[in-house]
């Protein structure tokens, strides 16, 4: 399993206590709020994982590598598989790191997802606020890892990693 790790303050101190806690963990691409690993096993228990790690403020899962093309198309089919049969408002928020389409790329997707899901028939809300990055707070108070999804995107204008928050 693949996951991307947000540091705190101090990258270097979060990195070498990640690489401490995960010594078989084959470590990755690193930029200055990330550190993306491949684990095997998968982590058991994500949020407890969490609570140990002093430095680190955010595990991703994830899911694809997908073309920059295609990132509306895929995390409106992530969200609808996931919020499937959902009777009540489905809740979900998107942060997107190294992404450089344009000065609204957030707004547009958001508003566009919305869209398209209560097309579908969902009851959908978006947190995030003024169309920027969710707060790693924000993902707690509004239950994101648990009742709803955030999806984070990494890359460039070439290749787009697609996670969730776990």
């Amino acid at each position: 399993m693949k996951y991307a790790f947000l540091s705190g303050r101090k990258q270097s101190l979060s990195f070498a206590e990640l690489q401490a806690l995960f010594p078989k963990a084959n470590f990755y691409h690193t930029d200055k709020e990330f550190l993306f690993a491949e684990r095997n096993p998968p982590l058991p228990n994500p949020q407890q994982t969490l609570d140990r790690l002093g430095g680190t403020i955010k595990i991703v899962e994830l899911i694809d590598e997908i073309i920059p093309e295609d990132v509306e198309t895929k995390i409106a089919h992530v969200l609808r598989n996931f919020f499937q049969g959902k009777e009540t408002k489905c809740i979900f928020g998107v942060s997107s790191f190294g992404i450089s389409r344009g000065k609204d790329f957030q707004k547009k997707l958001l508003l566009s997802l919305k869209r398209k899901l209560k097309a579908e028939g969902l009851k959908v809300r978006f947190v995030n606020k003024f169309f920027h990055n969710i707060a790693p707070v924000a993902v707690l108070k509004e239950h994101l890892t648990t009742d709803g999804m955030e999806i984070n995107l990494f890359g460039n204008n070439e290749k787009i990693l697609l996670g969730k928050t776990v």
